[in-house]
């Protein structure tokens, strides 16, 4: 059985399965990665480019308005409402788990040896085109689809 194919049925999978799952269907037609230093960068041409491929219409006068509750602050606000369970999944539910809305903080409270373990870790899972897109996004990597293996 394949890597992805386990990566897909198991439930346990780590985080460099799941990504190196996703990253070999990067080219699918019904796939569209999606990168939160991306949306922190452009969150409405985000939206738009997530509605485009969903091909779904949205009235001009109605994007502010979504691009509003899509704001960090707006999802930490009602954190109750969009994750009712919140507090049976993380002590301190949606509090906790929209936290600071930041990306790479870790690396400022990581020891550094855990850092390099972190690091080797990953040239040994990814390719530099899936690390470089993991830590930056699209804006900076490039799009996945178009990126090498």
């Amino acid at each position: 059985m394949d890597r992805r194919r386990r990566a897909n049925e198991d439930p346990t999978a780590s985080f460099f399965s799941v990504e190196n799952l996703f990253w070999a269907e990067r080219r699918r037609s019904n796939l569209l990665l999606v990168h939160y230093n991306d949306l922190q960068a452009d969150r409405a041409g985000e939206m738009k480019r997530i509605a485009h491929f969903l091909e779904t219409d949205t009235p001009d006068s109605l994007w502010p308005l979504l691009v509003e509750a899509a704001s960090f602050e707006s999802m930490k606000r009602d954190g109750d409402a969009l994750i009712p369970f919140a507090h049976l999944l993380w002590e301190g539910g949606p509090e906790r788990f929209l936290n600071k809305g930041m990306n790479g903080r870790w690396r400022d409270v990581v020891a550094k040896q855990d850092l390099a373990l972190y690091e080797a870790k990953v040239r040994s899972e990814f390719s530099p085109a899936l690390a470089r897109w993991i830590e930056h996004g699209r804006n900076i990597a490039g799009d996945p689809r178009e990126l090498p293996d």
